[in-house]
């Protein structure tokens, strides 16, 4: 799968997700992404060969989150330093 920070996804052919943060953290691709239409709905999954799985294990999304605003500060500070 090739999705990046910013795109957009459908999920459940209803639901349109903006990828917010990407991280890959021992070799899997893993997602946060907010519903674009309500940014209270909000997701952790994983890339599994070509589709999403959502992430159940608390621990482990306690573990992603520091990464996931690692990856977006660090993106930030590239936007910021080339505007």
């Amino acid at each position: 799968m090739n999705i990046d920070i910013k795109d957009l996804i459908t999920l459940d052919g209803i639901n349109r997700y903006v990828v917010a943060s990407k991280v890959l953290y021992e070799n899997i691709n893993y997602y946060y992404l907010i519903n674009i239409n309500n940014n209270k709905d909000i997701l952790f999954c994983y890339e599994d060969i070509n589709e999403l799985v959502e992430i159940e294990d608390n621990d482990l999304i306690q573990r992603l989150i520091p990464l996931f605003f690692q990856n977006t500060r660090n993106i930030l500070k590239e936007y910021s330093n080339n505007n």
